[in-house]
């Protein structure tokens, strides 16, 4: 694995490592693969700390971009379907809550054991 700086910052507000991450897939040709570009391509990964967001442009930035923006992450999948709201039990229905939460139903905690009996050598015999 190589670690390449690739801007004018090393690192984000956060102090963060900022760098490139090649992978090495063949030792004898020198051949690597980038792990960022690769990310981003799959959909697991976004283009970001570039110069869009104020920090040094680098020199894989407009391929990082151009995969960014035909990344599967980046499908428009339609509108968000909206929420089902489900009212809290009233009545009889909420028999079994827990008072201390009103507008939802927690089950009240139930007794386990309602008695204990002691068992000693004595009561076994």
């Amino acid at each position: 694995m190589l670690l390449t700086p690739g801007a004018r910052d090393s690192r984000d507000r956060y102090d963060r490592l900022l760098a490139y991450v090649d992978v090495v897939e063949d030792a004898a040709s020198g051949a690597t693969l980038d792990a960022g570009l690769s990310l981003i391509t799959d959909g697991y990964g976004i283009a970001r700390y570039d110069s869009r967001d104020g920090y040094g442009a680098h020199a894989r930035e407009a391929e990082y971009i151009e995969a960014d923006a035909g990344s599967p992450s980046r499908v428009d999948c339609g509108a968000a379907p909206a929420p089902q709201v489900v009212p809290a039990p009233a009545g009889p229905a909420a028999a079994g809550c827990d008072a201390a939460y009103p507008g939802v139903c927690i089950p009240r905690r139930r007794r386990i054991w309602t008695a204990v009996t002691c068992l000693t050598a004595a009561s076994l015999s």
